[in-house]
């Protein structure tokens, strides 16, 4: 096997022959620290020390200049030290720790994937706004009430913000370029004006956010492939989702509708709807299901 593609799976096993290895998995070895040989790994490029019992980033990292992948998640680390920003890492995946913060100098990070899914953060350094090299970003289930200003200047291809508490977008966010937005189960007082500007988008979720009804310049998104608003309080669906000619995906369960605009039957790619949990009757259902799409539609309403 090519030493370059060689994956060393204790350290041990690397430490007879430290300069060759690359890439060193060391998920679930019950790692409380590293040992002071690490050090040694002075080529380590992939690093993955997800679920073990490491409560601070190790500091037998701060030297590893060449290190590109880094994964920490399943830890119980409640802190970033300053020094951390000055690695040269491209791809870090810290879901699942303790974090409430990050450090200042974050956004100096010259990331193309950020997983910081699953922690504690209550809100993100102005200098987030640095990181526009990202091309994916979850942010799910933290404790953030408020985005930095300039983050909708952020080029993701997609972002997740899901189960978090934010109250509403910035204005900054019609700027935002991205093809994938993801806001579930978060606090907004209605639709978010500022995605009516975001006429690229491909995918949006916004489900369990209390939303009563989506505003007209919603028309603008329409080039969305997939819509899923299940969860809201909509009591109608308005005609101009029927022009969303490129829709394939929309979910519309437990909301408050009482009847669909026929201008649905206009989906000509649709493959999928779900309109479960809504107050339709069944013989509403019945001849949406019978009659409304063809037999490639599948079609969702318990």
């Amino acid at each position: 096997m090519n030493k370059e593609k060689r994956i060393y799976y204790s350290i041990e096993e690397g430490l007879k022959s430290p300069k060759d290895v690359q890439v060193l998995f060391l998920e679930k070895q019950g790692l409380e620290r590293l040992p002071k040989e690490f050090e040694q790994f002075e080529n380590l490029r992939e690093l993955d020390l997800e679920y073990n019992k490491l409560k601070e980033v190790p500091e037998e990292l701060k030297n590893m200049k060449d290190l590109e992948v880094l994964e920490l998640g399943g830890n119980q680390i409640s802190e970033i030290p300053d020094w951390f920003c000055d690695l040269n890492i491209d791809t870090l995946g810290f879901k699942e720790n303790k974090l409430k913060k990050l450090p200042e100098r974050f956004g100096e990070l010259d990331l193309k994937y950020l997983i910081l899914s699953e922690n504690e953060l209550v809100e993100l350094p102005d200098s987030f706004i640095q990181l526009d090299k990202v091309f994916c970003m979850f942010l799910d289930n933290n404790c953030l009430t408020q985005l930095p200003e300039n983050f909708g200047y952020l080029k993701s291809f997609e972002i997740n913000l899901k189960n978090n508490k934010l109250t509403s977008l910035p204005k900054s966010f019609k700027f935002f370029t991205g093809k994938g937005l993801e806001l579930d189960n978060n606090c907004f007082d209605g639709f978010p004006e500022v995605i009516c500007y975001l006429k690229d988008l491909y995918l949006l979720s916004i489900q369990n956010c209390k939303i009563k009804e989506l505003p007209k310049d919603f028309i603008n998104c329409k080039d969305i492939v997939v819509l899923k608003l299940g969860g809201n309080n909509l009591r109608t669906l308005p005609d101009f989702v029927g022009d969303f000619f490129r829709l394939e995906e929309l979910v519309l369960e437990d909301n408050q509708i009482e009847a669909l605009p026929t201008s649905l039957k206009k989906l000509e790619r649709l493959e999928y709807i779900d309109i479960g949990g809504n107050n339709m009757t069944k013989k509403q259902l019945n001849n949406i299901i019978n009659n409304w799409f063809s037999d490639s539609v599948s079609v969702w309403c318990n």
